[in-house]
């Protein structure tokens, strides 16, 4: 049983054993506080991965056949392992299953935080689901600076769309298009759909078009 401490509170999670590796035991605990992740590394060369917030395994790999005697963590999801027999092994987990165990807790920001972190590629998804929880939430800023992170891919998996789909307060779509205006150039697409968009939810799209007109927003033909 591991018992991790936030505060006040314990959180407990069970430390699963295979019955052929009864007699395992952890030798070394690694916490990544700002992804929620601990791992845990046993003598007999397992490393078992914890999302300590959800109190859930993500996931359980053998990484070598040998009896470990130390792991020296290198970053997340890499460590480097010294075996009983005098080797010494770089080792790399796949981030993937942490990815889309947080994904489908919602928990999009630690998700995108660790395949960024672990350089593992991330659906695109995530990203667009990030971009519209923080709309509703009415964080623009974070929302637009994903979009400039990923915007070619955003684009290409049809974010404006989703947007429109998602996020019903047209006032807050147009200030989160105006924001990437200012950076970035807009596509024809993406007004063409704010307009017709805003026009069916009848708001007044002359607004929008006349902040396009202040902001000085260039409209890229495509």
């Amino acid at each position: 049983m591991i018992s991790l401490k936030t505060g006040n509170i314990v959180r407990e999670a069970d430390l699963f054993t295979p019955p052929e590796h009864a007699s395992d035991f952890p030798i070394k605990i690694q916490c990544h506080p700002s992804t929620d992740i601990v791992q845990v590394f046993t003598k007999h060369g397992f490393i078992h991965t914890y999302d300590y917030t959800a109190n859930l395994c993500i996931d359980m790999i053998r990484v070598i056949e040998d009896n470990a005697i130390l792991y020296f963590n290198c970053s997340l999801f890499e460590e480097i392992m010294l075996t009983r027999s005098g080797k010494i092994h770089l080792i790399r987990l796949n981030a993937g299953n942490a990815v889309t165990h947080l994904k489908n807790l919602g928990r999009l920001d630690l998700a995108i935080k660790i395949a960024t972190q672990t350089k593992n590629s991330c659906d695109t998804t995530i990203y667009s689901e990030y971009i519209i929880s923080l709309l509703a939430s009415k964080n623009i800023n974070s929302a637009v600076d994903i979009f400039h992170e990923k915007s070619k891919e955003l684009r290409l998996d049809g974010l404006s769309h989703k947007v429109m789909k998602g996020i019903k307060d047209t006032d807050l779509i147009a200030d989160f298009y105006l924001m990437i205006s200012q950076k970035d150039q807009l596509m024809t697409d993406e007004v063409n759909l704010i307009e017709k968009y805003c026009r069916f939810n009848e708001s007044n799209i002359e607004l929008f078009e006349n902040a396009l007109r202040l902001n000085n927003v260039q409209i890229l033909v495509i």
